[in-house]
């Protein structure tokens, strides 16, 4: 949530903070504290007004952002948060108000986010050309909505993996539980 500086907040972005949670705590109603993508493409357009303080028609455009994500999936607050601000944090770091950002702003906002490890291939679907300088361009509302994916895929994935080693699921080795036929095999699941 801070800005370029990454030393301090300021008052918008303390205001933005504190709202965006509560947005987020209206949504949830699991104990694991997560939302569906489903659940929440249902509810959000009626908590922007019933949220208080309630949410200006400029903050709602995300919406059509939450209809990209994969609707299988649930999200935890960072998610959330790094989709609702992203807008925010990328007008903080465009030089000029320009449609495309260059290679090196699109990986500083990635390194701000935590994704500095978000492969090439991912950021180089909203490639587009290069400017005068010969640098990369990137359309950073595309880049984003793919590296968003990929957020949250590996945010499901992981918590899949702790829930595995939490409740003990491990693989099966005895050779009697196994399918007979080869071909259901790959139809089966490795753990109980």
């Amino acid at each position: 949530m801070t800005g370029p500086d990454k030393m301090s907040w300021t008052k918008l972005i303390y205001y933005r903070a504190f709202i965006l949670a509560n947005l987020f705590t209206e949504l949830e109603k699991d104990q694991r504290f997560l939302v569906s993508i489903s659940d929440l493409l249902d509810v959000l357009p009626s908590k922007y007004d019933t949220v208080d303080p309630p949410f200006s028609l400029v903050q709602r455009d995300n919406y059509l952002f939450w209809k990209l994500m994969p609707r299988e999936a649930h999200i935890d607050i960072l998610s959330f948060i790094i989709l609702e601000n992203h807008r925010f944090k990328f007008n903080l770091h465009k030089l000029n108000k320009i449609e495309l950002i260059n290679e090196t702003l699109l990986k500083i906002i990635m390194k701000d986010y935590g994704w500095s490890k978000m492969p090439d291939t991912v950021i180089d679907l909203a490639r587009r050309g290069y400017d005068h300088l010969r640098r990369r361009m990137y359309n950073p509302t595309e880049a984003f909505k793919y590296m968003m994916i990929v957020h949250i895929a590996a945010c499901e994935n992981e918590r899949m993996r702790v829930y595995q080693q939490l409740f003990h699921l491990d693989k099966i080795d005895d050779p009697s539980r196994k399918y007979p036929d080869f071909h259901r095999k790959a139809a089966s699941t490795p753990y109980v």
